[in-house]
């Protein structure tokens, strides 16, 4: 099991809130892991990162699956949908994540349900002010 606490961020209508975070490593075209802070979002049917990081990481982001989203707000998003190698804590595993295709997206990086949520039991504990992911399926580890 690996916990993340949770961080306080300022909200403009809202004062101070708390957002469930989890520190992810994904594994660069060099095979190195580069490590990333993602809200993590139960709402969010795949995960999504920033195009700036697709290229720190060395992927040419059109190379994968386009595709168009739409988020909570009803404004669309254009992405790339790649397989990746991650790494949740100790636990490695293969999931399929999505690239914004503008650079100047303000889509936030998030884990989202796509792959991960099969694999994980995930605990959103309010009162500790952590997220909790119990690996489930060892037969979707690399």
């Amino acid at each position: 099991m690996k916990c993340f606490d949770w961080n306080i961020e300022e909200s403009e209508q809202l004062g101070a809130v708390l957002r469930p975070v989890a520190e992810i490593a994904i594994k660069d075209a060099n095979g190195n892991w580069k490590y990333i802070s993602t809200y993590v979002d139960s709402g969010a049917d795949i995960s999504v990162f920033q195009r700036s990081f697709g290229e720190l990481l060395g992927f040419d982001i059109e190379r994968g699956e386009y595709a168009k989203f739409c988020g909570a707000g009803g404004g669309e998003v254009e992405v790339y949908i790649h397989r990746v190698t991650l790494k949740l804590g100790e636990d490695v595993l293969v999931a399929r994540v999505a690239f914004c295709k503008k650079y100047e997206s303000k889509t936030p990086n998030v884990l989202g349900r796509l792959d991960l949520f099969d694999m994980f039991e995930i605990h959103f504990r309010n009162l500790d002010r952590e997220t909790c992911f119990i690996l489930m399926k060892s037969n979707k580890r690399v």
